[in-house]
């Protein structure tokens, strides 16, 4: 299986996705409401792959991965997340498709956890999830998070949170 997958080697999943509220923002660094709609909080973060493991093999349907990531601001390391992605659907005659993910990201505040379909691809690539919900701080949260994979262990991620 190639190494591409969503947070594929890299977060947030991820994929991963995927996060976050008042409490995050004091640990990694203020967002503006003024970023979004009123009583979203938008957050910038990166993750960092550290584990990814393939299940199965070969870029068939039903294979996947499970990953592991750190998730950085300003070179800060502010959380962690970890999730698994499956191969749902594979282009006709093409290794690209789509991947069903679910991923949670650790943070200061409680957990949140994040779910969708992403591109099955080589990066550079784009992706949206949303926020399922979360535990602690993020139990009422809500909102999706836009992922831009850099690499093959690097992923850019804005979260729109809205409580």
């Amino acid at each position: 299986m190639r190494n591409f997958g969503l947070l594929g080697r890299s977060s947030v999943a991820a994929l991963s996705a995927v996060v976050f509220s008042a409490p995050l923002a004091s640990a990694a660094a203020a967002s503006s409401v003024a970023d979004g709609q009123q009583g979203e909080q938008v957050l910038s973060l990166v993750a960092k792959t550290t584990q990814f493991t393939p299940t199965g093999s070969g870029d068939a349907q039903g294979n996947g991965f499970t990953l592991a990531n750190d998730l950085y601001r300003d070179d800060q390391r502010v959380g962690s997340g970890g999730g698994g992605c499956t191969i749902v659907r594979l282009e006709t005659g093409a290794s690209t498709g789509t991947l069903q993910c679910s991923i949670t990201f650790a943070l200061s505040g409680g957990d949140i956890t994040v779910q969708g379909f992403a591109p099955y691809a080589p990066p550079p690539r784009d992706f949206e999830l949303s926020i399922n919900g979360g535990t602690g701080s993020y139990a009422a949260s809500r909102g999706y998070v836009h992922g831009h994979t850099v690499d093959d262990t690097t992923t850019e991620l804005t979260f729109h949170i809205v409580s």
